[in-house]
């Protein structure tokens, strides 16, 4: 009878060194997804900060090609205002030659 409770004991310690082997085992992969998990996050998180950088500096030059644009379309009205001016005073010039030259002779 001695004997008997001696292997349950074997049984019963052997189970118990298993069971925590198995913990630890899983405890240390666990461990290691997470610092993967954390590293990986990490490497996420720098490329999204070089590409919110990224799209800053291009916002950035957006902004001053549209002032740049902005710019360029006023002075596009101030001279297409010039040019319709003198398109104008071309047409003043030309009324009293047009009526001129229907007087000369063709040939």
């Amino acid at each position: 009878m001695h004997a008997v409770v001696l292997v349950a004991l074997g049984v019963f310690v052997a189970a118990v060194l298993g069971g925590m082997s198995l913990a630890a085992v899983r405890a240390l992969v666990l461990w290691r997804t997470f610092k993967l998990l954390r590293q990986r996050v990490g490497e996420e998180l720098a490329r999204l900060a070089d590409k919110v950088e990224r799209t800053s500096e291009t916002l950035t030059g957006a902004t001053v090609l549209g002032e740049e644009l902005q710019t360029a379309g006023a002075t596009l009205k101030e001279t297409l205002a010039t040019a319709s001016a003198l398109t104008r005073a071309v047409g003043e010039a030309q009324a009293p030659l047009s009526r001129a030259r229907a007087l000369w002779p063709r040939k």
